[in-house]
């Protein structure tokens, strides 16, 4: 049913279609849903209604479809979620809300999701991430949370996030990042904090992260760097540095990262760099 003009839907459309596993409602005009328009369809397991004009959502709205796999409402024009709106969704595995226009969301949004493992908040309006709204997501793999309005992350935010491999950060307003923001990110290979605002990291920002292997803190306002601020990230293989103010290079800031085959440097303000700048960079291949 995507691609269609459907404005208006009736809570007994899909009756007794309790066989359905995927419904695709995305690229309609639809305006509101009524609250018991998917009771009964026990075996849905994929439901798309990105792409519409849905303003609100019932609380209960999703109640009883506990084989639910894949959710997607992206590209509508929702500025808040009620708290319970995904509680009892125990088998979701891949949660899509980007490009709404959701400027806050309950601490308890998540709750429950335990099976998670994708999940997309990019392209919104939030400025805040409530403290333990990912609590008990251990399973979840990727955040995409790029392009909202975020001014900082509170120290532990993601703490409960053992399993993460993948934070995107890209496009917030953070000016600085303080150490044990990414406490708890054991797992995480991949981390983009490009066209931030940033211009000061603590030393210890990056500890944890031993695993890491992609680094982006292109297009931010950085300087320099406190010294040993990438002693513990030894299995980088890409660092983008490039779009900051940076002056100099000196000598030491890139000891330890001899894995390190890409390493982005371009429209920055170099006027001095250390002759043993790049002296242990064995594996480079582009800079």
């Amino acid at each position: 049913l995507s691609r269609q003009s459907i404005r208006n839907i009736t809570e007994a459309v899909f009756d007794g279609l309790s066989n359905l596993e995927s419904l695709f409602l995305w690229d309609n005009q639809i305006t509101i849903l009524p609250e018991g328009i998917f009771h009964g369809l026990f075996n849905l397991r994929h439901l798309s209604l990105g792409s519409n004009q849905l303003t609100s959502m019932p609380e209960a709205i999703f109640d009883g479809l506990l084989g639910l796999e894949v959710l997607s409402f992206s590209g509508n024009n929702l500025k808040s979620l009620p708290e319970g709106i995904f509680h009892g969704l125990l088998s979701l595995r891949e949660l899509n809300l980007n490009s709404d226009k959701l400027t806050t969301l309950p601490a308890g949004i998540f709750q429950g999701l335990t099976g998670l493992k994708y999940l997309s908040l990019d392209n919104n309006e939030l400025t805040s991430i409530p403290e333990g709204i990912f609590k008990g997501l251990t399973a979840l793999y990727w955040i995409y949370f790029s392009n909202n309005r975020l001014k900082e992350l509170p120290a532990g935010v993601f703490r409960d996030l053992s399993a993460l491999e993948e934070l995107d950060l890209t496009g917030h307003e953070l000016t600085s990042l303080e150490e044990g923001v990414f406490t708890g990110l054991s797992k995480l290979r991949g981390l983009h904090l490009g066209y931030n605002k940033i211009a000061r990291l603590d030393k210890g920002v990056f500890h944890g992260l031993s695993g890491l292997s992609w680094l982006d803190l292109g297009g931010n306002q950085l300087t320099g760097f406190p010294k040993g601020i990438f002693d513990r990230t030894t299995q980088l293989l890409g660092l983008d540095l490039g779009g900051n103010q940076l002056t100099s290079l000196p000598e030491g800031l890139f000891d330890g990262l001899s894995t390190i085959g890409w390493l982005y440097l371009q429209d920055n303000r170099l006027v001095c760099v250390s002759s043993m700048a790049f002296a242990n960079l064995t594996a480079l291949t582009v800079l």
